[in-house]
């Protein structure tokens, strides 16, 4: 079995969870971004130059 071959499988088990989790994050950032900008309405706003993305994806079943 080739790399590519693994990844079509492992990308058919769990593409779907990772997209619903990926748009989970999604929603949360949106949320909470939000609400710092309410928050902080009557100051001068910090925004970072960089917001790193990170999603885990954990599997029971994955390679042992």
């Amino acid at each position: 079995m080739g790399m590519d071959e693994i990844g079509k499988l492992k990308t058919e088990r769990y593409g779907s969870r990772i997209l619903e989790q990926v748009g989970k994050y999604s929603d949360a950032v949106q949320t909470e971004e939000l609400n710092e900008e309410q928050g902080s309405q009557n100051r001068a706003t910090k925004r970072l130059k960089s917001k790193k993305a990170l999603v885990v994806i954990e599997s029971s079943d994955d390679e042992a």
